[in-house]
């Protein structure tokens, strides 16, 4: 929701200084999203009696968490930039995440596909076609 109506909400809540904290929100929306499926399959390497690969994975995550930041500091990126360069890093690592648990658990990959084709990149599409045209009415 408040990748969509995040402006106008912010906006109104918080005064119109604080609207720039809604495009964060919106270019972090699809991410969070990613998260948010990750989350519910974190416990996944723990149940099939592999801790390793959640550390593994957690040791990656970390790793290009920082090179990512690290990357963006000396590009002398600006915010903007580094936050989007973080959504996309970080949506990489949700998706490898989602994959390899599909892969201990011996997932049909197809089911997968179709989940992440279809449920996912459609929501997302949607969200953000949604909000570019009220950005469009309101706001221009």
């Amino acid at each position: 929701m408040l990748v969509v109506f995040g402006e106008p909400v912010v906006g109104i809540a918080l005064g119109n200084k604080w609207r720039v904290s809604a495009i964060y929100m919106t270019i972090l929306g699809a991410d969070y999203l990613l998260k948010y499926c990750t989350s519910c399959i974190s416990g996944t390497f723990v149940i099939v009696d592999r801790p390793r690969m959640s550390l593994l994975l957690s040791i990656l995550t970390l790793a290009i968490n920082v090179m990512c930041f690290v990357i963006v500091g000396r590009l002398g990126y600006g915010i903007f930039k580094t936050i989007i360069f973080y959504a996309v890093s970080d949506g990489v690592i949700n998706l490898l995440n989602i994959f390899l648990c599909m892969k201990v658990i011996n997932a049909d990959y197809k089911k997968l596909m179709r989940f992440l084709f279809i449920e996912m990149l459609g929501s997302i599409s949607v969200m953000y076609i949604i909000y570019i045209l009220i950005d469009k009415i309101f706001y221009h």
